[in-house]
């Protein structure tokens, strides 16, 4: 009689826990729902504010001083930090952040 109730008891426990887990994953990936909602409407803002400044789709105007110094054919990058545009060359080189660090896989 005593091991059933604690195997009852370890059974209420697991279920508990899994119906725990299974709320906080739901509230999970209801906020992601929301951020990537909220980050498509923000995206398709700005797609149209540059697509109305330059009369193109998916284009944007650059200032005047951008435009002066523009090489034919430079590529242009989206620093994610400073939400900066500018090509790479060498003398002001575009570079990528990353996070290394070791695993014992």
């Amino acid at each position: 009689d005593q091991l059933s109730k604690e195997v009852k008891e370890k059974e209420e426990r697991k279920k508990r826990a899994k119906e725990r887990q299974q709320k906080l994953m739901a509230e999970f990936s209801k906020k992601q729902k929301q951020f990537l909602e909220t980050a498509m409407m923000e995206a398709d803002e700005d797609a149209n504010k540059a697509s109305t400044s330059t009369g193109l789709p998916g284009m944007s105007s650059y200032s005047e001083e951008t435009e002066e110094t523009e090489q034919p054919g430079a590529v242009y990058y989206d620093c994610v930090i400073c939400n900066l545009s500018s090509n790479s060359t060498g003398n002001k080189p575009m570079g990528i952040v990353a996070f290394l660090q070791s695993t014992n896989v």
